[in-house]
């Protein structure tokens, strides 16, 4: 459940989701800034101990316990064949709910905060130098160009199930 600052009562709830477009939470890796779609975000961590899972996908930095829970974490960076994460104060593991399967924390630079991006505004595509298959748009947030991320690409692509499946399950 979302909790909304300063809401009072019901009728504030409706007004606040309203919106004039789409939510997402606003990341950035190396210079880049991206958004995911704010209704697949569970949770942001700081980034604690990551326990490495052997003979997975270079992607995949490991396992954390959040609470009870074990959640497989991913390199964003990894997984959008860009350079190694250089952890610092501001790395962040966004938790993302992958329905079904659980929970993926992928692990950000930075995180951001929230933009409304009016569905008008957002143009397909990316730019010839981006991972255009994590990548379903873009749009612009305060004269900034914000990659929009095809969440379900991201964890779900084919290599992904490899790891997935069977051993994916058994994490839980």
């Amino acid at each position: 459940m979302h909790s909304y600052r300063g809401v009072s009562d019901l009728k504030d709830v409706v007004d606040a989701l309203k919106g004039g477009g789409k939510k997402y939470l606003l990341l950035k890796l190396n210079d880049k800034q991206y958004g995911i779609e704010i209704r697949y975000v569970e949770n942001v961590v700081r980034v604690p101990k990551i326990t490495r899972v052997p003979k997975s996908q270079d992607y995949f930095k490991g396992v954390i316990n959040l609470r009870g829970d074990v959640i497989a974490v991913m390199s964003l960076r990894l997984r959008m064949k860009q350079k190694d994460d250089v952890f610092t104060d501001d790395s962040r593991i966004v938790i993302i709910n992958a329905g079904r399967e659980g929970y993926v924390g992928i692990l950000v630079d930075q995180v951001n905060g929230m933009a409304e991006l009016p569905e008008e505004d957002i143009e397909p595509g990316c730019e010839e130098d981006c991972a255009d298959s994590f990548i379903f748009g873009k749009g612009k947030y305060e004269d900034e160009l914000i990659f929009l991320l095809d969440t379900d690409a991201v964890i779900r692509e084919k290599e992904y199930n490899k790891y997935g499946g069977s051993e994916w399950e058994n994490l839980h």
